[in-house]
């Protein structure tokens, strides 16, 4: 189905006033998106309650570290649905999708098979060492991983990978169910800060995400 499509405010994502797109590296489907046509190309609607970082960019995300070229070190990649839409964005680049559950990564094989930008990685986020194998260059971090540690984990992989900036999709709930979202984000904020990362921008999901926060940090 052709569709009218312009350029949005982030790179390589186009939209249509309601929903955003991303050109398709693939026709194969990842989650079930819907594809539509543009200027003879395929896209891929990027839906916003299936991905954190699309419901992000529907509530005015600021930051967006994405260009052509960008090398992405992806910790917790799940079955590829917000991994895949970047692999879409960085053609020139690389997505290092880290991802622990062997099912899933069994997906993201799958998903990968067509992007030749997508690398899955079956390991621990906690452990970076274990897969030193990763290229040097690595541009930004994205994080969406459930632990109670998670800014630990994303400070110690931009430490071994020498990455200076990331994003990371904050989860309150699993760093503790009891405190406020607000106080653990003043608290994330102040672990950033004492690791040498400014937080440039946190972002509430809750009218789409409740109890995350798109947390920008750089150093």
């Amino acid at each position: 189905m052709a569709a009218r499509l312009r350029p949005s405010r982030y790179f390589g994502v186009l939209t249509d006033g309601r929903e955003f797109y991303t050109r398709a590296l693939s026709t194969r489907p990842v989650y079930g998106e819907k594809f539509v046509e543009h200027q003879g190309a395929p896209y891929r609607r990027w839906s916003r309650s299936r991905s954190k970082l699309a419901a992000a960019m529907s509530l005015g995300l600021k930051h967006f570290p994405f260009r052509s070229d960008t090398h992405v070190l992806y910790l917790g990649a799940a079955q590829g649905t917000t991994s895949s839409h970047i692999s879409d964005i960085v053609v020139d680049g690389a997505v290092y999708a880290v991802e622990k559950s062997p099912r899933a990564v069994v997906k993201l094989l799958d998903v990968s098979r067509d992007r030749e930008n997508m690398f899955p990685i079956l390991a621990d986020a906690n452990l970076p060492e274990n897969y030193a194998f990763v290229p040097n260059r690595v541009d930004v971090i994205y994080e969406d991983v459930a632990q109670r540690n998670q800014i630990e984990i994303f400070v110690k992989n931009a430490n071994f990978f020498g990455c200076d900036r990331g994003l990371i999709m904050l989860k309150t709930k699993a760093i503790s169910a009891r405190e406020r979202p607000r106080r653990i984000l003043r608290e994330a904020q102040r672990r950033l800060g004492e690791f040498g990362f400014e937080v440039l921008e946190a972002l509430d999901l809750r009218d789409v995400k409740g109890g995350h926060y798109a947390v920008f940090a750089s150093r």
